[in-house]
Formats: C-alpha cells, sequence, structure tokens
C-alpha cells in the first residue's frame, strides 16, 4: 500500500507499510494496527456495521485514535464528543446509535433505548471479550464521499448542526497540509487538541500520514512545558494556549531574574526557543486569531508559527501560512485541494475537496451547505492581496471565535445586559480573544458598572473587560476593537 488510501479506516494499515523502515515508529505503527484490528473485531460483535452511527464520549489519547479508525474500518460513522455537556446534541438529534463511552467521564444523557458501552478500551478490558476468537477485521469497502465522521458547530447565526465530513474531505485536506510542514517521518507530534472538533482530528490525520510518532498528554497545565519536556517537532495549539504562563529556568532564568513563571508576551524573542525546545520545528496555531504582536515576536525568533484559516464546513484548515509562503497578518494561501476567491459584497468563498457535504438531517439525508455554483459561503470578510494571501476583516454572522477556539454566540448575553440596565449593547472581541462591550449609552450609574464588572458571560464564564460607550452602534458586529477615548477598565 504505498499509495495514501481513499478509505481513512485503512490509516492504520498504510501507516503500518510505509514507515516499515523508520525504526523510530515501525513498532509503534505495528502495535497501533493490531489495536485498530481489534477494536474492528469487537465492534462487529456489538453489531456494527456500515452506517451504524457510534456516538462516543472519550478523552483525546490513543485510545480514541484506534477506535475512531476501527469505527471507520467498519463502514460506520463517528460522532465524536470529549465533553459531557456536549452529549446531548448528538442523543436528542438522532434515533438509533451506539454509543461508547469512557468509565471515567460522568455523563447524563436520554439514550432512547439505544445501547451504551462503557469501556476505556484497555488490554484488561479485550482479556474479557470474545474478540480472540473473531477474525472479522477487514476493513469495509466505501465510497471516499461517505460520511466518516460528523461534527457539531455552528452554521452562520443558528445554533449547532451537525456536518457531515466524508472520508475524502478528511484524506485530501491532511495531504495538502501535510506538504506544507517540514517534518520526517520519525519526528513527533504533541497533540493538545480535542480530537472530536475538526482542528484537532485533521491535524492528528496530518501527522499520521507524515509517519511522525503520536504524543497525547494527559493533562495540559504548562502548555509550553510540556512541548519542551515531550521534544516534538511539531505541535498545532489554539491562541489561548500561548496566553499560558511559561517556566522560567535555564537560559531564560538570566534574561527575566527573579522570575519562575511569565507569559510568551514577556519574554524577548531570545527567549522562545529556550522555552519551547531546540527539538520544535513549527508550530501551528488556528482555531482563532492571533495577536499581531506574538507573531512579530515568532518572527524575531526565527521559529514558524503557521498560522492558517478554516470552519468545520471546510474540513478545517484550507488556508495556511508556510515556511517558504508567509506574509504576517494574513492567513496564508490557499491550500492546493482548495480554490478561494472574494464576493462582490467582500465575503470569503471557499470552493474544493475539502467543502463538507452538507448537514445530515434526522432522516439521514443530507443538506447541501453550497450557496451557488459550489462555492461555500464562509460569512466570513476579507480580501486576498496580489500575491494571493487572505486577510480577514470582518464577520457577517453575529457568532465569532474565543481564544480557545470556540464558539461564541454574544447575542443571549447581550439581552441579558440589556434587560437589567436598559441600554443597546454589542459585546465584542479584541486580537488576544478578551471581551469588550459597546454601549449605547452616555453615561452609567455606579450600580450599574459594579453589575457590569461581576457580569459573567455564558457558558463560558469570561468577564468583560471593558466597556466602550458610544452614541450608535455599529450597523455590523467588527471583527476586531481597540481602545479609544471612551474606554472604561471593568477589570
Amino acid at each position: 500500500m504505498s499509495k495514501i488510501p481513499l478509505h481513512a479506516g485503512l490509516v492504520a494499515d498504510f501507516i503500518a507499510i510505509k514507515f516499515a523502515d523508520i525504526p523510530q515508529v515501525a513498532t509503534e505503527n505495528t502495535l497501533f494496527l493490531k489495536k485498530v484490528l481489534r477494536i474492528t473485531s469487537w465492534l462487529r460483535l456489538q453489531g456494527v456495521k456500515k452506517n451504524s452511527l457510534i456516538v462516543s464520549l472519550f478523552p483525546p489519547d490513543k485510545n480514541w485514535i484506534a477506535l475512531d479508525m476501527a469505527i471507520l474500518r467498519c463502514g460506520a460513522i463517528h460522532v465524536p464528543f470529549h465533553m459531557a455537556d456536549e452529549i446531548s446534541l448528538a442523543t436528542e438529534y438522532f434515533e438509533q446509535y451506539l454509543f461508547i463511552v469512557h468509565r471515567d467521564i460522568k455523563y447524563q444523557t436520554d439514550t432512547k433505548a439505544n445501547q451504551i458501552i462503557v469501556t476505556d478500551l484497555s488490554d484488561d478490558f479485550f482479556q474479557d471479550s470474545d474478540i480472540h476468537n473473531s477474525t472479522d477485521n477487514k476493513a469495509v469497502e466505501v465510497d471516499p464521499h461517505h460520511p466518516a465522521e460528523i461534527i457539531f458547530s455552528y452554521h452562520r447565526d443558528c445554533g449547532p448542526k451537525p456536518f457531515v465530513i466524508s472520508h475524502d474531505n478528511l484524506l485530501k485536506t491532511a495531504v495538502a497540509a501535510g506538504k506544507e510542514l517540514p517534518l520526517t517521518p520519525g519526528d513527533k507530534y504533541l497533540s493538545l487538541l480535542p480530537f472530536s472538533k475538526i482542528y484537532g482530528r485533521v491535524s492528528l490525520l496530518t501527522h499520521q500520514l507524515l509517519g511522525c510518532i503520536i504524543e497525547c498528554p494527559q493533562q495540559i497545565l504548562l502548555p509550553s512545558r510540556l512541548i519542551k519536556v515531550s521534544k516534538a517537532a511539531s505541535v498545532a495549539v489554539v491562541p489561548s494556549m500561548l496566553q499560558y504562563p511559561v517556566k522560567v529556568d535555564g537560559a531564560c532564568s538570566q534574561l527575566l531574574k527573579g522570575r519562575s513563571l511569565a507569559t510568551l508576551d514577556e519574554l524577548p524573542p531570545e527567549a522562545i526557543r529556550p522555552v519551547l525546545g531546540d527539538t520544535l520545528k513549527i508550530i501551528i496555531c488556528g482555531g482563532a486569531m492571533i495577536p499581531s504582536d506574538l507573531l512579530q515576536k515568532f518572527e524575531a525568533a526565527s521559529l514558524p508559527l503557521m498560522e492558517g484559516y478554516g470552519l468545520t464546513q471546510t474540513t478545517g484548515v484550507f488556508t495556511l501560512n508556510t515556511v517558504s509562503a508567509h506574509r504576517t497578518g494574513s492567513k496564508g494561501k490557499a491550500l492546493n485541494h482548495m480554490s478561494i476567491k472574494i464576493s462582490d459584497d467582500g465575503e470569503i468563498l471557499a470552493k474544493g475537496a475539502g467543502i463538507s457535504s452538507g448537514i445530515i438531517l434526522p432522516d439521514g439525508t443530507i443538506e447541501k451547505i453550497d450557496d451557488s455554483n459550489n462555492w461555500f459561503h464562509t460569512s466570513d470578510e476579507g480580501y486576498i492581496d496580489a500575491d494571493g494571501f487572505l486577510f480577514l476583516t470582518g464577520n457577517k454572522k453575529n457568532v465569532f471565535k474565543l481564544a480557545n477556539g470556540y464558539y461564541y454566540n454574544p447575542q443571549p448575553d447581550e439581552k441579558r445586559i440589556a434587560d437589567e440596565i436598559n441600554m443597546q449593547t454589542m459585546i465584542c472581541r479584541d486580537e488576544k480573544g478578551n471581551l469588550h462591550l459597546l454601549a449605547e449609552k452616555i453615561t452609567l450609574s455606579s450600580e450599574e458598572l459594579e453589575f457590569l464588572k461581576k457580569f459573567r458571560t455564558n457558558p463560558f464564564s469570561m468577564p468583560l473587560t471593558s466597556l466602550f460607550q458610544t452614541k450608535t452602534l455599529p450597523c455590523c458586529r467588527p471583527y476586531v476593537v481597540v481602545a479609544n477615548e471612551n474606554w472604561i477598565s471593568l477589570k
């Protein structure tokens, strides 16, 4: 199997054969394939077959990777989650499914009498099953455009919708992204992202196809420390992870005397490499905007911070700043499996192999998301410069991304504030992801200011950083806001 398979369930077979001569990964890939085959046999004993729907609640570890691969191998459709409070999205939407949940995760769900299996997929678990008598682990034949995953995400101003991600979507996006990464087989990829989200899922597959060693930490306390200690060559993060404190020791302690912890913002460029480790080749950052001063700091440190742009509907990344083609402030150029253009009213449109086939309806049919001539409307605004680099300037939809990569719909919070203090408001973000309130009111009482200082957003419990007083709210939500003369701190 020298060519990348059209069936994502065959990736374990592919990497076991492709990189059999690379000592650093050969043994690990062989063991991984054995586990995938074992879980495939076990799934078939549970009645899983082509088109079966599997809802999972599992941490993003190597057992998740093997379970996902086995589900796809069966021709089934995986609906993954890693947070218990998100499970209701699937269990209230779908009627028939198998629910597989990790034994260490507490959950509450109306299962509609569907089968629930609680397991950690450990070796001990399989010793008690009948799979040692089963050899039914071959991959079924599937059309490349057959659904592989269903990922819930926001669609324009609607709530979360279940988007179909096909085998073709996954593989072509991962291959296109992998061509831009300066990695070699045996390099280590440190996974800090949830695999149940498309960014984490595609980043994982991209590095698997490159023959990387995959490492999944159990806890993420100090991301920079994890990166350094793991000796990773590549890591994918969301911007909030670059805001965590970093450990100041070794060479860094001479640069920041008397400090044991600092932020990347506080470090001089020459301290970036000592903090993150000498083995690191690239940092991939997406899911939300990155502060411009941090981008400039990484450039000065000569450590590639590869920023991209993408949505669940585009199978994650479809434009990327690369080592060879980079422009500060942009989201990079379109990957070779995608095309982009700007509409007459400034909206970013995308077309290509990464576009989801649509939203799956409860009856199993798929509602297409292409608006016209197969161009997908992203609801984000921007422009493409003369060299093909994409720049974001605004968003047509009301929901926007926080620094942790999660969507936030501010409208319910705006209504709560308006009801409490009787004024029109608009919640916006700055480039670091802090939340600010634009208020269509000139004066506020001390009680009203105290209310805003104590206000916490729902569901993220984030505070408001500042209040901007304005006579008239903007006609559309700004992409970012910056402090002006009417700024009042709420910290």
